[in-house]
Parts: C-alpha cells; structure tokens; sequence
C-alpha cells in the first residue's frame, strides 16, 4: 500500500512540475541547427549545445546581463531545452532557430515566464 501511495504521489506531483507526460517525450536538442538569419537574440551566436539539456541557458544572453533590457527578468536564469512538439503545455517555438523547434521550461522543472514576453 505504501508504494501505491508512493507512485501515485509521484505521477501527480511529476505531471503537475512537469506539464503532460508523453512516451517519446525529454530534451531532444537542437539537431546540430544554425542560427537563423533573422534572429535577433544572442547576436547570431549561440552554444553549440543550446538547448539540447535542461540548463538557464539564457543567463549568458547578452539582454539578461546587468545592463540589458531583460536583465533581472524571471526566465533568464530558468533552465529549460527543446522538445517534440505536442509533449508540454508551456512549450513554445524557438526564437532563436527558423525551423520547427519547440521549448519547455517545464520538461526542465521551471515554470515559463518567457513566452508571454515573445511579441
């Protein structure tokens, strides 16, 4: 009884941090992408492995150091990758990449307070 208790707590409380959980579902990365052109974040330069973990990978963006626009702001230093789509609730198509790439802060344990700054 006390495992039932035990896996049942679990599943409610990894589905609630961690948005709708699917069978194929966790960081997939960002497939070895180029920047895109039109991206205005980071200057057209990003890690090689942007995304491909859970990690505030927006803390080293130049708009979250002291002196930047979004310096201070709630997302900068939430961890976050990139994700199938259809696998989170909060997930959100890169800024970053020109394809289909899609973000989750809470496949990382974080709640997303970026996307609704995303004009």
């Amino acid at each position: 009884m006390k495992l039932f208790l035990a896996t049942l707590l679990a599943l409610v409380v990894g589905t609630q941090a961690f948005g709708t959980f699917h069978k194929d579902c966790g960081c997939i990365g960002n497939g070895g992408r180029k920047v895109s052109p039109d991206a205005t974040l980071h200057g057209g330069m990003v890690h090689p492995a942007y995304g491909n973990s859970c990690f505030a990978w927006d803390m080293a963006e130049k708009d979250c150091m002291e002196g930047g626009a979004s310096y201070g702001a709630d997302w900068c230093d939430d961890a976050w990758c990139f994700v199938p789509k259809g696998c989170y609730d909060d997930e959100g198509e890169s800024v970053v990449f020109g394809d289909a790439l899609y973000y989750s802060y809470s496949a990382c344990g974080s709640v997303d307070a970026f996307t609704d700054t995303v004009s």
